[in-house]
């Protein structure tokens, strides 16, 4: 008997130390999320913060990507924060309608039209032809207003003249 109940005792003592051993993991392992979780939120609210657009023109008029009709909207913006942007990442809204990057006339950064990279201090020019616009519009041209949205979440707006 004297074999027995310290033998039991002994599985016992195993047993919690490894249930503590699990329980131990298992809290470091979320608190490591936490952590992990926290930093990247304040590194979005920086970026957030340091990111700043300023439209610099919206026209509803001709240029070198219009179509046939000769009418299109020409949108400008500068960055004017501290963060580097991507184009592929910033998106275009005209009277409230998500106009895709695939439907641009022309996109350019300081003109280059290859980079994906908008730096502090540059402007990015935007070119939507007519017919484009009135597909997305529902035919309602001329538009009223233009947003520009990073993937920060800033934003600008503007009318259109």
């Amino acid at each position: 008997m004297g074999f027995a109940v310290s033998g039991s005792f002994a599985v016992l003592a195993v047993a919690t130390f490894v249930a503590f051993g699990m329980v131990y993991s298992s809290t470091a392992f979320g608190v490591e999320l936490v952590r992990h979780a926290e930093h990247d939120a304040q590194a979005g609210q920086l970026a957030r913060q340091n990111t700043a657009i300023e439209l610099t023109a919206a026209n509803w008029t001709g240029g070198s990507g219009c179509d046939s009709s000769g009418s299109c909207l020409l949108v400008s913006a500068d960055n004017v924060g501290t963060t580097s942007l991507e184009v592929s990442a910033t998106d275009l809204l005209v009277d409230g309608q998500f106009v895709p990057a695939d439907r641009y006339a022309n996109a350019t950064v300081n003109n280059d039209s290859t980079t994906d990279l908008w730096l502090p201090g540059e402007t990015y020019h935007i070119e939507v032809n007519a017919s484009t616009l009135s597909a997305v519009l529902g035919g309602h041209l001329p538009p009223k207003r233009v947003k520009l949205v990073t993937d920060h979440g800033v934003s600008t707006t503007q009318a259109v003249a």
